[in-house]
């Protein structure tokens, strides 16, 4: 499965998670040492870390290789 495909699974509507009932919204942030972000993504609040994990390593290591030049359809990705 590629990149892409990882991201159109990962859910994006606004609903509510587990912890507390949270509504809305998860960012989720992978970062260098020294706490320098390098990649993050924006997925609904039910969706679990474990989900996104792979993808936002993927999007990293890219990153840090310079190779990440393709778009993913509107999926917030910073």
């Amino acid at each position: 499965m590629g990149l892409p495909d990882m991201l159109e699974d990962l859910p994006t509507a606004c609903d509510v998670g587990t912890k507390k009932n949270s509504k809305g919204y998860k960012l989720h942030i992978d970062s260098a040492e020294g706490g320098i972000p390098i990649s993050c993504i924006l997925t609904s609040a039910s969706a679990h870390d474990s989900q996104v994990a792979i993808p936002l390593a993927k999007i990293s290591n890219e990153r840090v290789n310079g190779r990440l030049n393709d778009e993913f359809g509107g999926r917030v990705v910073c």
